[in-house]
């Protein structure tokens, strides 16, 4: 550790010492912000600081001052109003007034050093005419060099012209840096006078005209044949995504940013960009309009890289791609519109570090690197925190945890990629630390960990993935109050805690009261935030807010990919979240059994078929499932987890009955939302009702329908209302073939979305006819579509207050037992329930489905709640008030209710 202080000491010692080498003289002059090194916000140096220059006043004379002064022949544009985003720190400058024969800014009359009555909304820029250009070429991104002097327009002779001065003229262009140069002319040649040849750039030339030059070209330059020419390197981004790492593929071509056309866009092209954007991984090459809609012209079609390219650049294509992904109308009215895909091409990438655990996890573990193509271990030699900190930075500004953090695994690494680091921990990148002086990568060694500290959680719900959301301020963890709480909000807390995919939001404490005090309230995010401390908050602790107020979410790991809008039910191919990123299931062995969990486990559904779709491209991180077909979740099967890049075929399902219930505090209640023409929408209450309700439970799977409810009792749900006025019998298979006002046909708002309390247990007389009172009778469950008893062995209080809390949320007040409907009665035996869980089906059962023991099977009277001072009764499993018409229906947790006689 002290060889690394020394070394880290040596080289700060060292950048002191080149900082001082560079110096500026006051009035010197740049431009930032802008397109291209000709353009950009005006900042003068005075006294040792950058600063700006504040627009009262500023005009084109101003402006042709500025730019003769950096090098340019004049002045396009002059811009007020901080046209290239505002500056900060100093305003050096305000109410400027040069007459344009000035060689200098500082010659200009001015108000004084300092003295403004300015913002920095109010930076003065300027657009420059560039004394350099391209010439010959049907692209702004390459052609024959020709320089302003003089007031004419020239070439430059190749004698002497290498890539140094190549790179030069491309960034003062507004290129990233050039490609490739070329000694004899492949562009068309020039026609005008050959101004200078032998030029002379160096790295440290910041303009072309500071390069050493002949400006008298000799004998070998006049006919034009040795014109010097040059391949500018195209800068792209990412547009349209939700982070940065993904989004459709823009490139600039000197004047304007533009997509490119997907015709025959894969996996091999995505590789090449991700590698350009940041030496990341490709995970998907998309198409279509996954990243939105775009307008503009299309700048390049038909790419066909190998994967292999260190730039789209170098990869065969063509420069415009309208022809391929536009479509000509035959009116003058409409002469070019977007066809029906618009077809933009998009990446998905990977950060270019990841940590291997054995769970789901992407927070903790092995850490590998992406380097040259491919993934690798990194050595564990030297390591500690400071390269850790790093890791965490790189993989989303997460914290490094204090318990842990980075001792070295027992697992080896073959052929490292990366050993012995000395990182400060400032690095934006593992990849950018330096190495240890005159150390040699080993062939084998123990493998570098990390361990990120979380920041956000959930707790209280069914699940890992559902619940109350907790956030922690250093060490400190709280709550987040629901005031404003939306899917917004939701989409960015599950984005946070691993990329996973939003279910809905949860207002209320819906899963328990809060274990801790309130950190945020008043969130309000947009919903392409990376953490939710990002969004828009209350000052940390202040709130306003109870113990009924905790905001909470539900996110999903798996989903269903497809193109296709015009379905009825959810189907597409399956993909997983794993380490942040979301690749493919791969099909071998995928049989109806695993698409019965998935589907129960997305949609509270079953599968109608394994379907066949169009296959996805990148990795596949499962294989080999094998489920029973009674498992919640696709984890609680037997399956293989490894990345699979030859994966020949995906996981496909189409679900039955595109119907869920969403933001209940179980599976089977919450509110109506059915699936229309590709997408979710909820059902207004208008007219809503108990038959309505049991076409619902019915449809989810044969369960029984316990109440129907109106006016957003789990919440407003977002996005369309796909139905209005439902009118079911009670024995329709779907809720879609009820009598309704018609698709999207309605007059409603989110207040008046529909709900359902569904339940896979209910209580029957002794002689198996519906119970004269909801609040006593034989239980029964659900099981594989038939309703079976309780056995005796096993039945006790514990099991008995779970049954009386899922049904009417109150207390046992008797366990008894009834005769057995036939000898040949089969249920459920051998119960461990604990009595805290909220379904009984969450109760351990020794066996199931088997013939019971003895004679007598499981029953119970659960307590009665009324409300003081009404006379009302129970309507048999609606659990209503029959003599008034009530504004809620009955919650043991409400202590008032509203009745209207």
């Amino acid at each position: 550790m002290e060889l690394r202080h020394c070394c880290v000491a040596v080289a700060t010692a060292l950048l002191s010492v080149i900082s001082l080498t560079l110096s500026f003289e006051n009035g010197d002059l740049r431009l930032q912000d802008g397109h291209n090194a000709a353009e950009g916000r005006v900042e003068v140096f005075h006294e040792g600081t950058w600063g700006t220059i504040c627009d009262d006043g500023f005009d084109i004379t101003d402006a042709n001052v500025i730019c003769r002064q950096l090098g340019y022949s004049s002045a396009n544009a002059s811009h007020c109003c901080a046209h290239f985003t505002h500056g900060t720190g100093d305003i050096h400058i305000d109410d400027l007034a040069c007459s344009g024969l000035e060689s200098r800014i500082s010659e200009c009359p001015n108000r004084g050093w300092g003295e403004h009555n300015c913002a920095h909304t109010e930076d003065a820029s300027v657009t420059c005419n560039g004394n350099i250009r391209l010439q010959g070429s049907d692209s702004t991104v390459q052609g024959r060099v020709e320089v302003f002097s003089n007031s004419n327009w020239g070439s430059v002779c190749s004698t002497g012209w290498d890539l140094i001065d190549g790179d030069l003229v491309c960034k003062q262009l507004g290129f990233p840096g050039a490609n490739a140069t070329t000694t004899t002319a492949t562009f068309t040649p020039g026609t005008g006078p050959v101004l200078i040849s032998e030029v002379g750039c160096t790295p440290e030339d910041k303009v072309f005209k500071n390069c050493t030059m002949n400006k008298t070209p000799g004998p070998e330059c006049a006919n034009h044949t040795n014109d010097a020419t040059l391949v500018c390197k195209r800068p792209i981004k990412l547009m349209g995504g939700k982070s940065p790492s993904e989004g459709y593929v823009a490139v600039y071509d000197g004047l304007k940013w533009g997509p490119i056309c997907a015709k025959n866009w894969g996996i091999e092209d995505a590789r090449v960009v991700c590698k350009q954007v940041g030496d990341l991984a490709a995970v998907e090459a998309t198409t279509g309009m996954r990243f939105g809609q775009v307008t503009a012209s299309y700048l390049m079609s038909n790419v066909g890289c190998a994967g292999t390219e260190g730039t789209l650049d170098e990869c065969p294509s063509t420069n415009n791609g309208d022809n391929d992904c536009f479509r000509f109308a035959p009116t003058e009215t409409e002469p070019m519109r977007l066809n029906d895909t618009n077809d933009l091409a998009g990446v998905r990438c990977a950060p270019a570090v990841r940590l291997v655990s054995n769970d789901y996890s992407f927070l903790q573990g092995k850490v590998e690197v992406f380097k040259n193509g491919q993934w690798g271990g990194v050595c564990a030699d030297q390591w500690g925190p400071e390269d850790a900190r790093v890791v965490c930075r790189q993989l989303g500004e997460y914290p490094l945890s204090n318990d842990s953090c980075c001792d070295p695994s027992t697992d080896s690494v073959q052929d490292p990629l990366l050993s012995n680091l000395m990182c400060t921990g400032n690095e934006e990148r593992l990849q950018d630390c330096p190495v240890a002086p005159g150390s040699q990568p080993p062939t084998r060694c123990n493998a570098a960990t990390a361990r990120c500290q979380v920041t956000i959680r959930l707790t209280g719900g069914r699940h890992s993935l559902e619940g109350n959301v907790e956030i922690s301020k250093g060490t400190e963890w709280g709550n987040i109050c629901d005031d404003n709480w939306g899917i917004e909000d939701a989409q960015v807390v599950c984005r946070q805690l691993g990329n996973y995919e939003v279910v809905s939001h949860y207002s209320g404490s819906q899963h328990a009261p809060p274990r801790y005090p309130y950190l945020l309230d008043d969130v309000a995010c947009n919903g392409d935030e990376a953490r939710v401390e990002d969004c828009y908050h209350s000052d940390w602790g202040t709130h306003n807010c109870g113990t009924s107020e905790a905001a909470g979410v539900s996110c999903r790991n798996f989903r269903l990919v497809s193109d296709d809008r015009n379905s009825t039910m959810p189907k597409g191919r399956v993909e997983v979240v794993h380490n942040g990123r979301w690749g493919r299931v791969c099909g071998e062995n995928w049989d109806k059994s695993d698409a019965n969990v998935l589907c129960r486990q997305l949609y509270n559904s079953s599968a109608d078929a394994v379907g066949s779709f169009e296959p996805g491209t990148g990795v596949a991180f499962m294989t080999n499932f094998t489920c029973r077909g009674n498992e919640t979740s696709l984890l609680q099967c037997s399956y293989e987890k490894r990345e699979i890049t030859d994966c020949q075929s995906d996981a496909n399902v189409i679900c039955k009955g595109g119907i869920r219930l969403v933001g209940g505090r179980t599976p089977l209640e919450g509110r109506v939302e059915i699936f229309h023409d590709g997408q979710w929408g909820t059902v207004c209450d208008d007219g809503w009702d108990f038959n309505d309700a049991k076409v619902v439970c019915n449809q989810l799977g044969g369960y029984a329908a316990f109440a129907a409810k109106c006016c957003q009792a789990y919440g407003p749900g977002t996005g369309l209302i796909l139905m209005d006025g439902v009118n079911c019998i009670g024995t329709e298979s779907t809720l879609e073939s009820c009598p309704h006002e018609g698709w999207q046909s309605h007059n409603c708002q989110h207040y008046e979305d529909a709900s359902a309390i569904c339940s896979d247990i209910k209580l029957t007389a002794p002689n198996g006819t519906t119970s004269t009172s909801t609040l006593e009778g034989r239980v029964e469950i659900l099981l594989d579509g038939e309703w079976k008893s309780i056995c005796a062995k096993g039945w006790d209080s514990n099991a008995a207050q779970v049954v009386c809390t899922q049904l009417f949320q109150t207390d046992v007040k008797n366990v008894t037992l009834v005769p057995a409907k036939s000898s040949q009665d089969t249920g459920v035996t051998d119960l461990r329930c604990l009595g805290t869980e909220k379904m009984l089906s969450e109760c351990p059962s020794i066996t199931s489905q088997v013939l019971c023991p003895n004679k007598y099977r499981a029953s119970v009277q659960c307590k009665d709640i009324r409300l003081v001072g009404v006379g009302w009764q129970y309507d048999t499993m609606t659990r209503v008030a029959t003599r008034y018409s009530c504004t809620s229906f009955f919650h043991v947790h409400v202590h008032v209710l509203a009745c209207i006689n």
